[in-house]
């Protein structure tokens, strides 16, 4: 084959891969890349060496609201960007109604489970947007009644490189679901929220406040979309 799509879980992610580059394969792989840094290194150098094609499942890069915040920071219609919320709760038992969530990989941590790693969508998307991390800081645990042996509750706070501030709420137990990001500026706010896909903006450069709805977006995967360095799409 020519390509091939990672899917197990996570835990078994790194080793497929390898075995794959190894043939000359070229690698879409789940996110997250792996629950451990064992072996990513050798990967990575399989990867560079064979010169492959690589991407991680890190989809919300290509989801409509997402890329509409990265285009209006660039366009500086906020002004300087100070601080941004992303938020990511949803009830884990409702999420495959065709399995016991207690076995499921997202609740045990044998299998690369927890939801830092789970959800890591809103890290991944962040750093995407504002770029490396300074200092982190986080409280991270089981606080819920769910039946997993994995954390349910990630509460994060980051500073960038850029001197922008990150809060970011993960967990497993909130009903109903939601899913959002603010991010704040010197000039105005933009507010996504994905439950009604829509995307708020006010603020000083705009008349009055904006609301921008999307259209249904198809995702191409050519040489120029499906290039990455092993761990992440840039």
């Amino acid at each position: 084959p020519d390509i091939a799509f990672i899917t197990n879980t996570t835990n078994l992610h790194v080793k497929t891969a390898i075995k794959l580059a190894n043939a000359n394969i070229h690698i879409f792989i789940e996110k997250p890349l792996s629950n451990s840094t064992k072996e990513v290194k050798l990967l990575l150098d399989t990867i560079k060496k064979r010169k492959l094609i690589t991407m991680m499942g890190c989809v919300l890069r290509f989801n409509p609201g997402i890329k509409k915040i990265k285009k209006i920071i660039s366009e500086n219609k906020i002004g300087r960007v100070i601080s941004v919320h992303a938020e990511n709760g949803s009830f884990l038992p409702d999420w495959h109604s065709y399995e016991d969530y207690k076995k499921s990989y997202a609740s045990r941590n044998d299998l690369g489970g927890g939801v830092v790693l789970t959800n890591i969508h809103e890290l991944d998307y962040l750093y995407w947007i504002f770029g490396k991390v300074q200092e982190v800081f986080s409280i991270t645990g089981k606080f819920s009644e769910l039946k997993i042996d994995v954390e349910d509750l990630s509460s994060i706070l980051l500073r960038f490189s850029n001197d922008v501030i990150g809060e970011i709420h993960l967990d497993y137990f909130q009903k109903p679901p939601a899913r959002s990001c603010k991010v704040v500026g010197t000039h105005g706010t933009v507010y996504w929220d994905s439950n009604k896909n829509n995307i708020l903006l006010s603020g000083l450069l705009v008349s009055a406040l904006a609301i921008v709805l999307f259209e249904t977006s198809t995702l191409r995967l050519d040489q120029n979309t499906f290039q990455a360095q092993a761990g992440m799409a840039n």
